[in-house]
Parts: structure tokens; C-alpha cells; sequence
């Protein structure tokens, strides 16, 4: 690796360390064995994590694990990591965008009936669903097929639904 904020042509070495995962959002995530490499030119300083998927994947798993109420920013993150919109998300858990915003905001406490209900969404809400038509339909608006049958038809590298 070489730095890419001055002229420096020599390669830079990277330290191993371990550091504070701000990205997160969350202040309690400590990710061991990071690579830092530091220009002794001008002092920039290159951060690689590794697999940041992977690294979510694993704080996600010790949020839903947690013995203690989440917290407001650990919501964020959950909600977040799902690619859920603040009034989306809300939405889904039948409350209001502002009651989730002072959640979040750790305005006001997260009570346990609450909690069980973020950590169900988040188990059971996938990441790549269409949220428009998720929205509909927990609204009553979008249309519902009666079927027998599901046949997948194979189109493009993907799978055409259609029903019988």
C-alpha cells in the first residue's frame, strides 16, 4: 500500500492493532487485529478493518444475544444494518417516527416489550426486501394471491415466481 495523499513512494508497513469500531455508531465495539499503515511523510493514516459485511454480521449476532434491554444507538444499528428509514422501521413496529427518533436519540428508555419487538423485526425482516411493497401490504393495500402452487421458472441467472 502506498499513500495516496502526498508523494511518498515508499511502500507503507502496517501495524497490527486494536481499535475503537466508531463506523458502528456504537462506542463499546473493539475489533482486534486491525491493519494500520501510517505515512511517516505526511502522517495519513489507512485503516483496513477486513470484511465489514462480516464484522456487522458478527456485532448484530451479540446485539440480538444481549441479556440487557438494547440501547437507542444499538437500534440504530440494527435498523440501519436492515437498510430501514427511521419512519419505515417505525412503521413496521406499529409506533410513530418520532417515538423511535427519542428511542434512538436516548431521549427516552427502551422498555422490554419494545426491545422484543426490535430484536423479532430484525430476526425476521430480510435486508433485500422491497419496502414499499412490505408497507402495503402490512397496511392492507397491496393485493394478496391465492395459489396452490409456487412455480420458481428459471430467467436470467434468477428465478421467475409465477402461481398455479
Amino acid at each position: 500500500m502506498r499513500c495516496t495523499k502526498c508523494e511518498n513512494k515508499k511502500k507503507l508497513e502496517p501495524r497490527i492493532q486494536n481499535l475503537k469500531y466508531d463506523v458502528s455508531g456504537l462506542d463499546n465495539v473493539m475489533i482486534h487485529g486491525v491493519k494500520v499503515y501510517y505515512c511517516k511523510n505526511c502522517g495519513e493514516r489507512y485503516i483496513q478493518y477486513g470484511n465489514l459485511d462480516e464484522i456487522d454480521a458478527a456485532i448484530v449476532e451479540a446485539l440480538l444475544k444481549k441479556e440487557q434491554p438494547l440501547i437507542g444507538k444499538e437500534i440504530r444499528f440494527l435498523r440501519t444494518w436492515k437498510g430501514y428509514s427511521g419512519q419505515r422501521f417505525a412503521s413496521l413496529l406499529n409506533s410513530s417516527p418520532e417515538h423511535l427518533y427519542r428511542i434512538e436519540a436516548n431521549e427516552k428508555p427502551v422498555n422490554d416489550k419494545f426491545d422484543r419487538l426490535v430484536r423479532l423485526a430484525i430476526m425476521s425482516l430480510s435486508v433485500d426486501r422491497n419496502y414499499e411493497e412490505v408497507h402495503e401490504m402490512l397496511e392492507g393495500k397491496k393485493n394478496l394471491v391465492k395459489y396452490d402452487r409456487i412455480e420458481l421458472k428459471p430467467k436470467g441467472g434468477h428465478y421467475s415466481v409465477q402461481y398455479a
